[in-house]
């Protein structure tokens, strides 16, 4: 079908919304008539545990022609149909779970080229709110430091669970956890509602991620001027306030500068980011500036945290509310909002509406 037909049918279906037949994608040749139109059809979960099935079944394949990449996103794309959030069979989910399991084996990697980490984010996404056996969930916990997204769907599983919380006790203070804080808390606050996380590990979380960050700016910095997007005597032994990156006039065009730029991860905080990176300039707090304010407004940072960790818990509806209005200040009303809009709760935005 060439492009053109293959946009009108796309239309067509948009308009129609169809319910696929259950027996629509059995083999590897369906998959690849409907891979560009089945998004705009209906969710079936027949449907979509063919799917799954059928990519486990060819995922060892050795023929070229198997797209791996295109299975893994057509089972991403059409798991986000579900709106009205079907529970999966015990059988799809332990499916979609070898998958992962799979795509975060290293012997894979030459499977999946350059399309790995694409595949694992959309492998990732689609374990969303899945729920998974006591087995699945021990293997996530024995391979937590293999993989941020290993870490990930361990933190972010939707169900509560004694397992995960009794790990979460074990490895609280962790120093390689420390920026997850947020999501520690939330399986503390499943089991009990009135934990709250004390000043002074926060006080430890800060110190801890800052020196992290640090460096990597340090490191970042370095392999800008590796690459001559700075001058080598242009730095101080302190961070500046701003810096600026890019010396335009030795790139013929802005792609260029993106795809050559060095990469720069810093750790997240719940209560808000000390850094502001662009194309052309990079922003940094001063770190004695950072710490004062961090340490005056350290009540806020808690509060901040524990709003997070309540939003992250997987208590009902009614007691997160009540847990996150006993947190709530004018000063992080942001964080307040952001929570609210994220939970789509009326209620919340009501409330703190009402508090404006």
């Amino acid at each position: 079908m060439n492009k053109r037909k293959t946009e009108i049918q796309k239309a067509i279906l948009e308009i129609e919304n169809p319910f696929p037949n259950d027996n629509i994608i059995i083999c590897y040749k369906d998959f690849l008539k409907f891979r560009d139109f089945l998004p705009y059809y209906r969710y079936n979960q027949k449907v979509f545990s063919s799917i799954v099935l059928l990519t486990i079944s060819v995922w060892d394949s050795k023929e070229e022609r198997i797209n791996r990449r295109s299975l893994i996103e057509l089972i991403k794309k059409y798991g986000l149909k579900n709106h009205k959030k079907e529970t999966l069979s015990a059988k799809t989910s332990a499916n979609l779970f070898q998958l992962f399991k799979k795509i975060m084996d290293p012997i894979n990697a030459s499977l999946l080229k350059s399309s790995s980490e694409i595949i694992k984010l959309n492998i990732n996404n689609s374990l969303r709110n899945v729920r998974l056996n006591e087995e699945d969930l021990n293997w996530l916990i024995k391979n937590v430091d293999k993989s941020h997204l290993i870490l990930t769907r361990l933190l972010r599983y939707p169900l509560k669970n004694k397992q995960i919380s009794q790990w979460v006790k074990t490895n609280f203070h962790q120093d390689i956890f420390r920026h997850r804080r947020a999501e520690l808390i939330s399986w503390l606050i499943d089991e009990d509602i009135e934990f709250k996380i004390d000043k002074q590990t926060l006080i430890d979380d800060f110190e801890y991620l800052n020196a992290i960050d640090i460096q990597s700016i340090w490191d970042f910095l370095d392999a800008l001027k590796v690459k001559d997007f700075i001058k080598p005597g242009s730095l101080e032994n302190k961070l500046p306030e701003r810096l600026t990156l890019i010396n335009t006039d030795s790139f013929d065009n802005a792609k260029e500068i993106n795809d050559t730029l060095p990469k720069l991860k810093l750790s997240g905080r719940s209560y808000g980011m000390w850094i502001y990176y662009s194309r052309e300039s990079l922003y940094i707090s001063n770190n004695d500036h950072l710490r004062d304010h961090f340490y005056k407004n350290l009540e806020d940072s808690l509060n901040a945290t524990m709003l997070w960790g309540v939003a992250y818990s997987r208590l009902k509806n009614a007691q997160k509310g009540k847990l996150l209005k006993k947190y709530y200040t004018d000063d992080i009303y942001w964080v307040f909002l952001k929570i609210s809009k994220r939970l789509q709760s009326i209620n919340l935005l009501e409330w703190v509406k009402s508090c404006s």
